[in-house]
C-alpha cells in the first residue's frame, strides 16, 4: 500500500509564515500519514495555478500546493513543475522548462515562476512530487477504506474477463465533438494464440496483420485499399520464437495508486491521465499524440461488464474539443477480417515470396511506380504464355535469381511470350515505367494442359491451297511457310464460317501485318521472293479449310 496509518504522530512548533505568507501549523497530533507519488498525490494536494501580470519584460504564473484537508499539513516535499511554452515567428518552437520546488511543515506553499514575454503559455503540471501528507481527517481513511473495497470489487469482476484465452477482438472508437460537429475513428485488433495471428485494422482499412505461415514462421502484412478493393503486401516474415506468445493474465492491470468508487453499477476509476490512457489505446501513435495534449493531467475511466464483453471508456476536453473513447474487449472471441476477400499484392523481394501464387485463375492487383514486385511459381513443365490486361514488363528468373529468356517465336508482343520451363520453383518480376499506378489482371496458361498440340516454328507447316486450319484458342498458334517465285501477296479466302475470326499475321521480318477482311473474306499478305514464314493466330478457335493463291 502507497499510505500507512500512524497511529501518534506529534510535531512541534510555533505559528510561522514562511517567506511567501503561508501558514504553519501549531502544535498538533496526527493520527493518519500518506506518502505521496506522482501517482497518488492529487488525492490529497490540490495544484493550482493563475497568471500575474507581467513585471517589465517577464510574465509571471503563481502556483499553489495545498493540502485536501483544513487540518493537514504537507511534510518534506519535493516536487518538479513542467511549464511549457511556445514562440511561433516562422514556424512553432516549443520550451519546456523544469522547475524545483521544496518545502516541509506547510498547509499551502505558493511558488512565482517567471518566463520571457515572447512566449505564449502552452501548459503546466507537475512532473515529479515526493514527501507526505499528514491529517487527522477522519473522512480519509473512510474514503480509503471505500476506495479499497471499489478496487476489489473491479478486480472480482475482472476475473471473469482476464482469464487465459487462446483469442481476443479489441474494438476501440474515438469520438471528437467539436463545434457540434462528431467524427469518429477506430482501430480493431484480433488476436489469436495458436495458430498465431494479430491483426490491428484502422478506420480508412489500412492496418498490418501477423500471420503464421506453414513454415512456423511469422509472416508480416501491411492492409491498404484502393478503388474499394481490400489489399495485403507481405513485407517481412521473423520468427515466431521472436514473438511472446504469453498472456498476461493481469492484462487490464490495475494499479493501487489509483482512485477506485461504484457509480450506477459501472466503475470509476481515476488516476494520471497517461496512465489511464494507456489501458484504452492499445495503438502506440495515438496514445504518443494524446499524451502530448495532455500531458499529467489527471483522469477518470469507466469500466462496464456487458456480460460477453467489457468496456473500457474515458472523457475528457482538449480545448474546446471533447473526446470520447470507448474500447470494447471480446475474450475468447476472433473478429478477424476475411482475407479471402482481400487480394495478396506481390512482394518486393523474392526472399519474401515463401508461398507460391496460383495463377490457373486470374489475379488482380497495383502496381505502383518505380515498384518491381515478385511472385513465385511452381511449375509441372512446358510451355507457359503470362495473359496481363496491362503490357507490363515480365522478367521470369530461377531459384538463382538468373533470368530465363523467353521463347519468342515471331513475335514482339509481351503478352505472347511463351516460356519453356523444366519442373520447379520460378519467380516473376513485373515492373512498368509510368509515372502512375497500374492497375491489372494476370493470368499464366498452360499450353500443354489445354491444347493437344503445340506449335512452334520448327513443326511449321507449308502454307498450300486447302490447308486445313485449326486453332485450338487464345496462344494456340499455326505456323507456315511460302516460298514464294517473286515479290507479291498471298490471298487466303477464308469461308464464311470464319469471316468472324480476327487474325494476326507476320512476315520473316516480324513486321506485323494488320488484317483487314474484304467483302469476299480474303486476307493479303504481303510477301517477298524466297522463303516466308508466317505466323497466325486467333482470340478464339477456329476450324476450317483454307483457299491460298498468288499474286505477284
Amino acid at each position: 500500500m502507497f499510505w500507512t496509518i500512524v497511529l501518534i504522530m506529534v510535531l512541534s512548533g510555533c505559528v510561522n509564515i514562511n517567506d511567501n505568507g503561508e501558514n504553519k501549523p501549531t502544535e498538533i497530533t496526527y493520527k493518519y500519514t500518506y506518502d505521496l507519488t506522482l501517482q497518488n498525490y492529487s488525492k490529497f494536494i490540490t495544484f493550482r495555478y493563475h497568471h500575474l501580470d507581467p513585471e517589465g519584460t517577464e510574465k509571471q504564473i503563481e502556483v499553489f500546493f495545498e493540502t485536501k484537508y483544513n487540518n493537514g499539513v504537507m511534510i518534506d516535499i519535493e516536487a518538479t513543475v513542467l511549464l511549457q511554452t511556445q514562440v511561433t515567428i516562422l514556424g512553432t518552437t516549443v520550451y519546456s522548462d523544469a522547475y524545483p520546488i521544496a518545502f516541509t511543515e506547510l498547509q499551502q506553499s505558493r511558488e512565482v515562476l517567471t518566463y520571457s514575454g515572447l512566449k505564449s503559455f502552452v501548459l503546466i503540471a507537475v512532473t515529479e512530487i515526493s514527501g507526505k501528507v499528514m491529517t487527522n481527517d477522519e473522512t480519509v481513511a473512510s474514503d480509503e477504506k471505500s476506495n479499497l473495497r471499489a478496487k476489489q470489487a473491479l478486480d472480482d469482476m475482472l476475473l471473469k474477463f482476464n482469464q487465459p484465452y487462446n483469442t481476443l477482438s479489441t474494438e476501440s472508437y474515438l469520438h471528437v465533438t467539436e463545434g457540434g460537429q462528431t467524427t469518429t475513428n477506430f482501430v480493431k485488433n484480433a488476436y489469436r494464440m495458436d495458430p498465431y495471428y494479430f491483426e490491428t485494422l484502422y478506420s480508412d482499412l489500412s492496418g498490418t496483420v501477423w500471420m503464421e505461415n506453414s513454415d512456423g514462421d511469422i509472416d508480416v502484412y501491411y492492409l491498404n485499399q484502393y478503388q474499394n478493393k481490400q489489399y495485403m503486401e507481405k513485407v517481412y516474415t521473423i520468427s515466431k520464437e521472436d514473438i511472446d506468445e504469453s498472456v498476461d493474465d493481469g492484462l487490464l492491470e490495475l494499479s493501487d495508486a489509483w482512485s477506485y468508487r461504484i457509480e450506477n453499477g459501472d466503475f470509476v476509476v481515476s488516476g494520471p491521465m497517461n496512465e489511464l490512457l494507456g489501458i484504452l489505446l492499445t495503438d502506440e501513435e495515438s496514445l504518443f499524440q494524446l499524451e502530448n495534449f495532455v500531458h499529467n493531467q489527471t483522469a477518470e475511466i469507466t469500466f462496464a461488464d456487458l456480460d460477453t464483453r467489457l468496456l473500457v471508456s474515458i472523457e475528457m476536453w482538449i480545448g474546446l474539443r471533447k473526446i470520447n473513447i470507448e474500447t470494447y474487449y471480446s475474450f475468447h472471441t476472433f473478429n478477424a477480417i476475411d482475407l479471402s476477400t482481400t487480394i495478396e499484392r506481390p512482394v518486393f523481394d523474392p526472399v519474401l515470396a515463401t508461398q507460391p501464387t496460383d495463377f490457373s485463375q486470374i489475379k488482380t492487383g497495383y502496381l505502383l511506380p518505380n515498384s518491381e514486385p515478385y511472385y513465385k511459381i511452381e511449375v509441372t513443365g512446358g510451355t507457359y504464355v503470362f495473359d496481363l490486361s496491362y503490357p507490363l514488363e515480365i522478367e521470369v528468373m530461377n531459384t538463382s535469381y538468373e533470368v530465363i529468356d523467353p521463347e519468342i517465336w515471331m513475335t514482339p508482343f509481351v503478352s505472347d511470350q511463351k516460356y519453356i520451363l523444366e519442373a520447379g520453383t520460378y519467380y516473376i518480376r513485373i515492373s512498368h515505367g509510368r509515372e502512375h499506378i497500374i492497375h491489372y489482371d494476370m493470368m499464366m496458361y498452360h499450353l500443354e494442359d489445354i491444347y493437344e498440340t503445340i506449335s512452334s516454328p520448327s513443326n511449321s507447316v507449308e502454307l498450300i491451297d486447302g490447308l486445313h486450319l485449326e486453332i485450338e484458342g487464345k496462344y494456340d498458334e499455326v505456323y507456315v511457310y511460302y516460298d514464294a517465285p517473286s515479290d507479291g501477296e498471298v490471298v487466303i479466302s477464308l469461308p464464311e464460317s470464319a469471316n468472324q475470326a480476327i487474325f494476326y499475321v507476320y512476315n520473316e521480318s516480324l513486321v506485323f501485318i494488320p488484317v483487314a477482311y474484304n467483302r469476299n473474306g480474303e486476307i493479303r499478305v504481303p510477301v517477298i521472293a524466297g522463303m516466308n514464314q508466317i505466323k497466325i493466330v486467333v482470340d478464339g478457335q477456329v476450324n476450317t479449310v483454307i483457299q491460298v493463291s498468288f499474286v505477284s
